[in-house]
């Protein structure tokens, strides 16, 4: 239940100023999906390399694009 309302509140959330990826989406880095989702940073990093959040690696810093943050929030409900 807990999981749900933190999941709904993620998704009314403004975006952060954030890059851009080749197409134009925003790309997220991991302290702003941990703001989102409002966990710590180590479990957005566990996410992703559990490989159930896809990130890109931009030199020593994972992003996120937001297309695939709303994938992973929407097939976690």
């Amino acid at each position: 239940m807990y999981a749900n309302l933190v999941l709904n509140q993620a998704r009314s959330m403004p975006l952060p100023s954030a890059k851009l990826n080749a197409s134009g989406a925003p790309l997220l880095d991991v302290p702003a999906i941990a703001r989102r989702l409002d966990v710590c940073e180590k479990t957005v990093r566990r996410f992703i390399a559990r490989g159930d959040l896809h990130a890109y690696r931009i030199g020593r810093q994972l992003r996120v694009s937001e297309e695939e943050y709303l994938r992973f929030i929407n097939t976690k409900i």
